[in-house]
């Protein structure tokens, strides 16, 4: 917080252009609230204080408007196009057996190192993923993705990152603008 307001003070930064991100709602809200109890006498408001997955939606939805691209994020919803759901078929498919919860958060969060990581399909062999043909399951995800019956481009909480960071590297019209 210190940080911020050393820009806007000293290096007259205005406050509409500070954006302040960060993992949680809970630490967005907490670091809002921080700042303007201690700096709000002095500092006017217009920081914004958000999320990484938030700000990163925002680009995306930006970006998909401008291009009539329709998509639909798969956490946490309640249909049969949850990611869940997803890899317990694609699962099922590649391995012919279920997968137990365990193994699919497991799975789940292999698929998250990897993306996070930015890990590629040819170097999976130096990791020793625990779920069988885990290189297929990811590929077969990665490709639904982008290729299902819905005609939708679906988008899982690191797809958010990965793609609002490729949009900002690839368009300099939208990077100008955040």
């Amino acid at each position: 917080n210190a940080h911020i307001a050393y820009l806007i003070s000293k290096c007259a930064v205005r406050p509409e252009n500070v954006l302040a991100l960060t993992f949680s709602k809970a630490a967005a809200r907490d670091m809002n609230d921080r700042f303007y109890s201690t700096y709000g006498s002095l500092i006017p408001e217009g920081i914004k204080f958000s999320t990484i997955h938030s700000f990163s939606y925002k680009i995306i939805r930006h970006y998909f408007y401008i291009n009539k691209i329709d998509y639909e994020l798969i956490e946490g919803t309640k249909t049969n196009h949850n990611k869940r759901y997803i890899l317990q078929r694609i699962y099922r498919s590649i391995n012919k057996s279920n997968i137990n919860d365990d193994k699919l958060d497991e799975l789940s969060n292999s698929i998250s190192f990897v993306k996070n990581l930015m890990i590629e399909t040819r170097d999976f062999k130096q990791y020793k993923f625990q779920t069988k043909n885990f290189d297929k399951i990811f590929k077969a995800y990665e490709d639904y993705k982008k290729n299902n019956e819905l005609g939708k481009r679906l988008l899982d909480f690191d797809d958010m990152l990965i793609e609002a960071n490729n949009i900002l590297e690839e368009n300099k019209l939208i990077l100008k603008k955040y």
